[in-house]
């Protein structure tokens, strides 16, 4: 078997752009029938998911109004949790970080998605669908006056702290509604799952310290889907990234 290696920065082809999304090794089974989970924000790990407003009252500094604006946080969190989900990608599949904390110390995998598959392009032509964008890292939240009965518009879904850089994040924003399987979690929030497309996905990566089971099983599904499938090892450039190589035929 021929090996081939390539550096963090390396992507299946440059006619595709291709977001990622890192799964940990029980999530093998999202091949058997595509769902992903749309998380409500309460569910994320970051406190303040889609609250990167600050509500601006008159004499911010009191306690009064410090008490107003956590009550205007809960409010529009409650609220949020019952109309929306969110499906995180990532533009690198190389980041350490990111296998770390969302692939289970290395030993899941990660999905490579065309980013321009028409599930994906449909959600900015049909905003009654959802949104689907690039985050940004702003050094501070957007104010918004308090008196404002329209609120923040929707780049408030798509701002996180400077802190979250280093996920170099893509998110779909989706009403719940329109989910496509529901089971009861164990938050008291259900948890919605949202069926992908198998045609969107480009190439699998699994962990450098994923186990037999999850290579061959990851293997198996690459060659049902007709796309490659690298495993990933630590990089022996500059650069802190994880490297990959192909493992075709292994399994």
């Amino acid at each position: 078997m021929k090996i081939v290696r390539e550096a963090g920065d390396v992507r299946t082809s440059t006619s595709q752009q291709l977001v990622y999304k890192y799964l940990s090794p029980e999530r093998i089974d999202f091949f058997d029938e595509g769902y992903l989970r749309i998380t409500q924000p309460s569910a994320l790990n970051d406190p303040l998911e889609c609250l990167s407003f600050l509500p601006v009252f008159e004499n911010m500094d009191t306690v009064k109004t410090r008490a107003l604006v956590l009550e205007c946080y809960k409010a529009a969190l409650n609220h949020l949790n019952t109309r929306i989900g969110i499906l995180s990608f990532s533009k690198k599949w190389s980041i350490s970080a990111m296998w770390a904390h969302y692939a289970e110390r290395h030993r899941g995998l990660c999905v490579g998605f065309n980013r321009e598959d028409p599930f994906f392009k449909s959600m900015n032509d049909n905003k009654d669908y959802g949104y689907f964008y690039d985050v940004e890292y702003p050094p501070d939240k957007t104010l918004w006056p308090a008196h404002d009965q329209e609120g923040p518009d929707i780049s408030i879904f798509f701002s996180k702290s400077r802190d979250w850089l280093y996920e170099q994040e893509v998110r779909a924003i989706y009403d719940l509604s329109r989910h496509d399987k529901v089971k009861e979690g164990d938050n008291k929030l259900p948890i919605y799952l949202k069926k992908i497309p198998f045609r969107a996905v480009k190439e699998i990566i699994v962990g450098c310290y994923s186990d037999r089971e999850v290579q061959c099983l990851a293997t198996h599904a690459a060659r049902d889907l007709r796309v490659p499938i690298y495993r990933a090892h630590v990089s022996m450039d500059a650069s802190f990234d994880m490297g990959r190589e192909s493992i075709q035929g292994l399994f």
